[in-house]
């Protein structure tokens, strides 16, 4: 991240570009998931040992399983707590937010995250010690099994952690999730989109596009790197049973990006001209109401 980028101070930031801010704590996070999974592999395979017939080589394999489990779960949380503290405010406070509103409901993804790593790490140091380590002979498939089902939600957690984490907001970089740089925002919504967009739709090399197509290549190139249509996160779902004026509403919202949106804080604004705005509107209302007319071929001015 080139916290220095724009204060003149470039060139002493310049390890940034190869060990960013959160490289260590990520690094780290990851190899304790690596050491957990050959450890839960491990145990998996010394619990088949039948302690009866041979009770020392099960206590030695099960007791060398344990110790590669238990310190990659103690340290799990610790450093998913640093790799928190090392990305932006912004991110850090979506973990506030979640906290704070769980009496009503309101869970932010990171702070799901953060409880089911926590729980789940307590859970199976507990079970590795207890059930693993101090009886070793009795430890059997399905207590291994069961780690192995509870180690799971952690790592498919913490291979999400960058989109917790960095999606919907702005990172120090200067960059939102989508790709766009913030300080390029003004000049795109001044000059459009596409004009700074990869998904340009050539029109068959006829320079012409329907609001329709311009509006799918926004989607695609603001959306997509968080939202799909009906699957991951489903903007159809969000906007289903909305006109084609309300979801121009919502939009337009995202638009303005103003600081008391409902939406600020978990989401970049939706950047582009008015035309921009209304392609997409014209894209997302002919998926979300499919018996609206398609947009006619208009050529952009």
């Amino acid at each position: 991240m080139a916290r220095g980028r724009g204060t003149g101070n470039e060139s002493s930031k310049f390890w940034y570009a190869f060990f960013n801010p959160t490289y260590w704590p990520s690094l780290l996070l990851r190899t304790c998931v690596c050491a957990s999974l050959a450890g839960i592999w491990a145990l998996i395979t010394a619990s088949r040992i039948d302690g009866d017939k041979q009770p020392a080589l099960k206590t030695s394999l099960v007791k060398w399983s344990v110790k590669w489990l238990v310190p990659s779960f103690v340290a799990i949380p610790f450093l998913m707590i640093w790799y928190l503290w090392m990305v932006p405010a912004s991110q850090r406070a979506l973990l506030t937010l979640g906290i704070d509103t769980i009496n009503s409901g309101t869970f932010s993804t990171v702070t799901r995250i953060a409880l089911i790593i926590i729980v789940t790490s307590a859970t199976i140091v507990g079970v590795a010690y207890y059930l693993a380590y101090r009886s070793p002979r009795d430890f059997n498939l399905s207590h291994a099994l069961a780690c192995f089902c509870w180690r799971s939600s952690p790592q498919a957690q913490v291979n999400m952690r960058e989109r917790c984490c960095a999606s919907h907001t702005s990172l120090a970089a200067g960059l939102y999730s989508n790709g766009v740089r913030v300080p390029y925002v003004a000049r795109i919504n001044q000059e459009g989109y596409l004009v700074h967009s990869n998904w340009v739709w050539n029109g068959g090399g006829s320079g012409e596009a329907s609001n329709y197509s311009r509006g799918e290549a926004i989607f695609r190139g603001e959306c997509g790197s968080c939202h799909t249509l009906n699957g991951y996160r489903p903007l159809a779902q969000l906007l289903a049973g909305r006109d084609r004026a309300n979801i121009g509403n919502f939009i337009q919202m995202l638009h303005e990006d103003h600081a008391d949106s409902p939406y600020h804080r978990f989401m970049p604004p939706m950047v582009g001209t008015k035309e921009d705005v209304e392609d997409l509107v014209d894209f997302l209302n002919a998926k979300v109401n499919p018996q609206a007319p398609k947009p006619l071929l208009t050529a952009r001015k």
